[in-house]
């Protein structure tokens, strides 16, 4: 962090206002552990071996980030410290769907996830490989471009919102670039933000299935091979066994995510959509639509709402 923000983060306006972002920012972040209870940090868990295979965890993640930086070179890993992990009880399945696992927060700089119960897993190598799935997937989003300005409403004049995210907007009035509703009419169009989620997903997947050798885990009980397909595949074929957990994220962001991706163009396409997160470049993602649909200004046509001004 630079003074209470990330060095792809921008801070808009000037310069009271830029000193107003920049220490309200510090303060939420200063305060991030205020009440997390049965959260412990991933620095913490790695000092020790006693939750899942660490060395392992370690070892892919290693691997994870080479192989990512090669291609993504602003992708970084949110700090250790800074990435929590919560721990279930009872038998409760736990894992990236768990409603513990609350993903990257980017006012406060923090990661959520919940660790897979090692009571129904029994594999420290699959629990320590399905929680570098979750930190990946966030690490995108922590790499991803931001930006905050200052609206003038409160007892205090001031408050402050997010801008940018990515490639999407929204305004001081919490209207975004692109509606949500757009996702039903996929693939003419979709929500920017769920696309965003559904390419971080995809391609976290296809890391983790280069990381990935099905011999290192144990996998011949059902529930332990639904979970390996999930992270190296996003396929799941019961999704009983699994609590129904991850029922809510296949079917309102992957299902509809896919069918978009397919149709404009596969693997470039979550390529260009990745470039464009992390470096907030509309015009990157604006340029790609043109050219795929053979319209000039496609976005703006189809995805923008009337009511939403930049």
């Amino acid at each position: 962090m630079i003074d209470g923000y990330t060095d792809n983060e921008e801070l808009i306006g000037d310069y009271n206002n830029q000193l107003f972002l920049k220490r309200k920012l510090n303060i939420e972040r200063m305060n991030y552990l205020k009440a997390f209870k049965g959260y412990k940090s991933l620095y913490a868990i790695s000092r020790s071996n006693n939750y899942f295979d660490m060395d392992f965890f370690l070892e892919k993640l290693n691997l994870a980030k080479l192989l990512i930086s090669s291609t993504f070179k602003t992708f970084k890993l949110i700090p250790f410290e800074r990435y929590l992990v919560y721990f279930k009880e009872n038998n409760d399945l736990g894992g990236f769907y768990d409603s513990k696992a609350g993903g990257f927060h980017y006012i406060t700089l923090v990661g959520f996830s919940t660790l897979l119960n090692n009571q129904r897993i029994n594999c420290s190598k699959l629990i320590a490989i399905e929680l570098l799935r979750n930190y990946i997937h966030d690490c995108f989003h922590f790499s991803t471009y931001r930006s905050f300005k200052v609206t003038s409403k409160g007892n205090d004049g001031k408050e402050f919102y997010r801008y940018q995210y990515g490639f999407n907007f929204r305004n001081e009035f919490g209207i975004s670039y692109s509606d949500s509703r757009l996702t039903s009419i996929s693939p003419k169009a979709i929500n920017l933000n769920l696309l965003m989620e559904g390419v971080t997903a995809i391609y976290t997947s296809n890391v983790m299935s280069s990381l990935s050798c099905e011999k290192d885990f144990i996998l011949l009980n059902p529930i332990n091979f639904q979970i390996y397909n999930d992270i190296i595949n996003l396929k799941i074929t019961d999704f009983k066994i699994l609590d129904n957990l991850p029922l809510q994220f296949y079917n309102e962001i992957l299902l509809p995510c896919k069918i978009f991706i397919e149709h404009w163009g596969g693997c470039p396409f979550i390529y260009t959509c990745i470039n464009a997160m992390l470096k907030g470049d509309f015009n990157l993602i604006k340029n790609y639509f043109d050219y795929k649909s053979g319209e000039k200004n496609y976005i703006d046509k189809h995805f923008k709402q009337k009511k939403f001004n930049f």
